[in-house]
């Protein structure tokens, strides 16, 4: 068998018996009574074969954004009940009149497309087009040291740059819980939310889940 098709099943394995780390998050947010999905934002949807098929039973309604064309096909087969759109994630969220309760931001890893870094540049976009009550979940790296991923040396040092700009942090490079969960509930309130919960599951060796749990403030 080969690796491609050994990954997915492991991946339907892991879906079945709900193991994924997306799926703890699920189960985090149910027992804060905030497992509230009506409609759902995928702000990175690529072809919809990871984890938002794991969180999809969940959902009354989805909508997934995503810019590539050539997996416009494949989210269709995989996510066939979702409003697929092909666009520009950081034209559409400052245009759309839709509001969200939830929204997922499966953001990259690094620097992508033209300069843009993590979600560094949609995240406050993305509090305009929440609900009241509503959960924001984005992938954050704690850690930038442990990655596995070769890199030009200047790339790097750009990616630590934006870093060190966005999180106003010294090095940019290893960041505690304290001062994520401290960040992220500053940058909540300064959108107007209060953060009534924050906490954060490991996705693997590189990435977490970061889910807020939000509450517009009056």
């Amino acid at each position: 068998m080969k690796l491609e098709n050994l990954k997915a099943f492991r991946r339907k394995l892991l879906r079945r018996f709900e193991l994924r780390p997306i799926h703890k998050v699920m189960r985090f947010l149910k027992t804060l009574d905030y497992l509230q999905m009506d409609n759902v934002l995928e702000v990175f949807g690529y072809k919809g074969e990871y984890h938002t098929l794991d969180y999809l039973k969940h959902v009354k309604h989805l909508t997934v954004w995503e810019i590539a064309q050539d997996c416009e096909a494949d989210l269709k087969k995989n996510l066939p009940d979702a409003t697929i759109k092909i666009t520009n994630s950081y034209n559409e969220i400052k245009t759309t009149g839709e509001i969200f309760d939830t929204i997922v931001i499966d953001n990259h890893q690094g620097i992508f497309g033209d300069d843009k870094c993590e979600h560094f540049e949609i995240i406050e976009d993305c509090f305009k087009k929440l609900s009241d009550k509503s959960v924001l979940i984005a992938n954050i790296i704690p850690d930038i040291t442990v990655s596995k991923y070769t890199i030009s040396a200047e790339t790097q040092a750009h990616h630590i740059e934006k870093r060190k700009s966005f999180y106003k942090h010294e090095t940019g490079t290893s960041l505690s819980n304290n001062f994520i969960a401290d960040f992220y509930m500053q940058l909540a309130d300064k959108n107007n939310f209060k953060a009534e919960h924050l906490f954060i599951v490991k996705r693997n060796y590189l990435v977490s889940y970061l889910v807020v749990c939000l509450q517009k403030k009056k």
